[in-house]
């Protein structure tokens, strides 16, 4: 019998409790109850927080009142840590701004932006419509993207907040002998940029993503982890 969505979260967090060797908060990415969220949000975060959870992880920003919902977060028991978003939206203070009440620590883009896409504001966009466009992407966009995140990071980094990137399985395109998300790593400032891998993706993309952490392993990138996602 196929299992439910709410008997694979409790399943899954009761594995990652018994399972646990660094002993850190287990954290949920909310993207996988965004339906139940919109029934009854705060129903839902409380029976997040039943099945084991301590930590949650935003797919949008979704509210006008962040303090309001902060308050929903802590009834609950847990902290909203970090959050998505898309590049467009940090040309907007409120959007840092709202994330800063939130609580949040991290402010992780998952997305690289297409320069040829510079004149659309792609946070508005589809996923599914989103996606295909990005059969197009040149190792020089990842480079530029490289220089973005690192300027952005840094002024991040001065309100207190630290930039991170989500990768997709479209990062690991390979351009010759270079993969794009190598590049990311690579050319990115480790003060300023962290890195969310999801292992899910990466493993789509043709990669074991345990040898992968092994090949691009950084004493100077500090672990914030999502689970079941990992930051390098």
């Amino acid at each position: 019998m196929p299992l439910s969505r709410r008997q694979f979260l409790y399943s899954t967090a009761c594995s990652c409790l018994c399972a646990n060797p660094l002993d850190l908060p287990i954290g949920l990415q909310l993207w996988t109850v965004r339906e139940e969220l919109q029934k009854n949000f705060n129903a839902t975060l409380h029976k997040i927080a039943e099945i084991g959870y301590r930590e949650v992880e935003l797919f949008q920003l979704p509210v006008s009142n962040p303090h309001y919902r902060r308050k929903n977060f802590e009834d609950a028991g847990l902290a909203c840590v970090s959050g998505h978003f898309y590049l467009d939206e940090f040309k907007n203070q409120r959007t840092i701004d709202a994330a800063k009440d939130l609580g949040l620590t991290y402010m992780i883009v998952v997305f690289p932006r297409l320069r040829s896409l510079s004149t659309r504001d792609v946070s508005k966009m589809k996923f599914e419509d989103l996606v295909p466009l990005y059969d197009k992407i040149t190792l020089d966009d990842y480079k530029w993207n490289a220089d973005e995140f690192n300027r952005l990071g840094e002024k991040l980094h001065r309100s207190g907040l630290q930039l991170g990137y989500h990768n997709h399985a479209v990062d690991l395109k390979r351009f010759g002998n270079v993969a794009a998300l190598d590049t990311l790593i690579e050319s990115t400032d480790p003060r300023f940029v962290t890195f969310e891998m999801d292992c899910g993706h990466v493993i789509h993309a043709g990669r074991n993503p345990v040898e992968y952490l092994k090949e691009v392993s950084n004493p100077n990138r500090t672990p914030a982890s999502e689970r079941p996602q990992a930051r390098l």
